[in-house]
């Protein structure tokens, strides 16, 4: 499990994938492959990755892989790119989601109706 299931919930409570699909691995393996041109990569390399990153969003797949790329030399491992997400960031998170949830209920939102958003505010059920 690369993933605790607080993580998982997190993502879920945020309203996002939290699973990176095989077009975006393909996604990181072109930019790694253009950055170390050694990378080589395949079907089967893609499936492992792909499996391997179940419990990675997208956004922290691509973040995980600037840093790296900024930092070595060498080619990235699927752990360069799982690196989990501090304790702060995590609190931080949850905070940003329950502040955005009490001014939804705050401004008049049914409590039962809320859905968590990408972070950017909120959304309605129904429209």
């Amino acid at each position: 499990m690369l993933r605790s299931a607080k993580t998982n919930s997190l993502c879920e409570r945020l309203g996002r994938a939290c699973n990176l699909n095989k077009v975006e691995v393909k996604q990181l393996f072109l930019i790694i492959n253009n950055c170390y041109p050694n990378f080589q990569y395949d079907d089967i390399k893609t499936e492992i990755w792909t499996d391997m990153l179940k419990g990675v969003s997208f956004e922290t797949g691509q973040r995980n892989l600037r840093d790296h790329i900024a930092a070595s030399r060498y080619s990235p491992t699927i752990s360069d790119i799982v690196q989990q997400t501090s304790k702060e960031d995590r609190e931080i998170l949850l905070r940003n989601a329950d502040l955005a949830f009490e001014q939804y209920v705050n401004e008049g939102g049914d409590p039962y109706k809320y859905v968590p958003g990408d972070g950017s505010g909120y959304k309605k059920l129904g429209g």
